[in-house]
């Protein structure tokens, strides 16, 4: 009896999980067809071209926010990795949308760049894109695989996983920590000498040369992985805690906002998975210590980090740094927003100036998976980036000093495929991201999270960047150390039950 009310009340909740589905999904459709007829309404009702901005903009937030509440319905969650990855497009491609909804001028002055009806048609871009990524979203939502979410029931070789984890994080530490400090010293010493443009004008380092730089990009899956293997013991926790500070304070003070604030997120989002959830309280309490540093700490490092360090000693600099900022709440979404030009600046010139690249930047991006070994630079890098093509078309200026303008992953979606490439390229972008937050959200197999949660800082950073820069990161500082983790355990529980076997004969 209590296991066909069991199956009764299952089949509920299931049947409310798919209407959930279907009313989201409607919803989406009904969005997706409004947007494709855009052009026809745009053809019929005669506005000037700034009212047609304004409404775009009005559609870009208003996709933005459904796509947040939609996802809430759905899953319950305001705080995994499909949210994290939406508001990080939204914010680094559309946040500019927020002022123009506002009448808001700001200093990146897109409005005096380009025209009217290119920013339309790049906002525009940027909100079909939005709406096909959470479109694919949902639809990973609606076919769960529970297979992949099966927890170790086993209490001893649950005891061993956690273990394996913990021990490969302390040796991903140990392999990578001198390496970060030497890299760490020499950034900051360019930063003390030259400022925070001197890291872009210093030279490359490639081949062997590099390795330093390459085994120190293990300290943060180390980091993940001590936690999430350390989550009952204190000491892994403080290890973990004390690393992760050293990390963020050290890109701060060298002016890296995101490689400072975005593996903290992750950090935070494991600690709540994993360790221990955060209540209201310290949920609005870690939101409002990230509100302060988005919004007075990261204005003022962007003042300051142009200036030697040697100037800056003084913690009373900082604070009269912050008296410069002028509109601080403002000033963040005026500054990723400048980002959209990345978007326009693609729409201009492909393919007026260059041909669409129909896939072959994804195609080098999977290259970037072998090392730097054979050739003095790698074939990824000497064939160009979309980063690199697009400041040195836009702004020689820069680029000649070492800068750059970054990239959109909607920008490459778009100079590979056009719109309708654009359109497939985000449903299996959203396909993909909405899979790596189920799989999160209701998975207790840590391996599995582990390696997740280390590709989920570069997954966020790929909003304002290419694939070029995203597929090594996985492969290397994902794969890598899940791959080393899962093979310790397997080795560990086949030791044992050798053991076992020869106890019982």
């Amino acid at each position: 009896m209590k296991m066909d009310d069991g199956l009764h009340s299952a089949d509920l909740i299931l049947g409310d999980n798919i209407g959930k589905y279907q009313i989201v999904n409607l919803i989406h459709l009904l969005l997706l067809a409004f947007l494709a007829l855009m052009p026809l309404l745009q053809s019929l009702f005669n506005l000037n071209m700034n009212s047609w901005l304004y409404f775009v903009s009005i559609l870009l937030v208003a996709s933005f926010l459904w796509s947040f509440i939609s996802w809430y319905f759905i899953n319950r969650t305001i705080f995994d990795p499909y949210l994290l990855f939406i508001t990080s497009a939204f914010l680094f491609n559309g946040s500019a949308a927020l002022l123009y909804l506002f009448k808001i001028g700001y200093s990146d002055t897109l409005l005096a760049n380009f025209s009217t009806e290119l920013l339309i048609k790049s906002v525009f871009l940027v909100t079909f894109s939005i709406v096909s990524i959470h479109f694919g979203a949902v639809l990973a939502c609606s076919n769960k695989n529970s297979r992949f979410y099966q927890p170790i029931t086993n209490e001893e070789r649950n005891r061993v996983a956690f273990a394996s984890i913990r021990q490969i994080g302390l040796i991903l530490i140990l392999v990578s920590l001198i390496p970060f400090l030497f890299f760490m010293r020499d950034i900051l010493h360019t930063v003390y000498i030259t400022g925070y443009s001197g890291i872009f004008q210093r030279e490359a380092q490639t081949g062997f040369g590099a390795w330093s730089n390459v085994l120190s990009g293990f300290l943060i899956p180390g980091i993940y992985f001590l936690l999430i293997g350390g989550k009952d013991k204190k000491i892994y926790k403080i290890i973990a805690i004390s690393l992760m500070g050293f990390y963020s304070i050290s890109y701060l003070y060298a002016g890296s906002r995101n490689r400072a604030l975005l593996p903290l997120v992750v950090f935070l989002w494991i600690w709540h998975k994993f360790v221990k959830r955060f209540n209201l309280r310290r949920f609005l309490i870690i939101s409002l210590i990230l509100i302060v540093i988005i919004f007075i700490v990261f204005p003022t490092i962007k003042i300051v980090r142009s200036i030697p360090g040697k100037e800056r000693k003084s913690f009373l600099f900082y604070i009269e740094s912050i008296k410069e900022v002028e509109n601080p709440l403002i000033f963040p979404f005026a500054e990723m927003g400048g980002s959209l030009r990345n978007v326009a600046y693609t729409i201009s010139l492909i393919p007026k100036e260059r041909n669409y690249d129909f896939g072959q930047s994804y195609i080098y991006a999977l290259l970037t998976i072998m090392p730097n070994l054979f050739w003095r630079v790698h074939p990824t890098i000497q064939r160009g980036t979309f980063s690199d093509w697009l400041v040195n078309r836009v702004n020689p200026y820069i680029a000649e000093r070492g800068g750059g303008y970054g990239f959109s992953f909607i920008a490459e979606a778009y100079a590979n495929f056009g719109w309708l490439g654009c359109l497939i390229v985000m449903l299996v972008l959203g396909i993909f991201i909405g899979k790596l937050s189920i799989y999160t959200e209701e998975t207790k197999n840590p391996f599995l999270f582990g390696v997740i949660a280390c590709f989920l800082p570069q997954l966020m950073f790929f909003t304002r960047g290419e694939s070029a820069l995203l597929i090594r990161t996985f492969a290397w500082y994902s794969l890598i150390p899940y791959i080393l983790a899962i093979s310790l355990f397997k080795a560990k529980v086949k030791i044992r039950e050798h053991m076992l076997s020869l106890d019982t004969h």
